[in-house]
C-alpha cells in the first residue's frame, strides 16, 4: 500500500513543516465457500 500512497508534508500556519501522522486499516477475510474446478480431463 504505502508504495502506492502519496503524501504532503505537514505545515503549519507560517509553511513551517511540522510532525503528522497516518495510519489505515486492513480487514482480510476469509472465504467458507469452497469453489471446485471442472475437470476438463487429461492433457497432453
Amino acid at each position: 500500500m504505502i508504495e502506492h500512497a502519496r503524501f504532503t508534508p505537514a505545515i503549519d500556519d507560517d509553511g513551517k513543516p511540522i510532525e503528522g501522522s497516518w495510519s489505515t486499516n486492513v480487514v482480510y477475510s476469509i472465504s467458507h465457500t469452497y469453489h471446485v474446478l471442472p475437470d476438463d480431463g487429461p492433457t497432453v
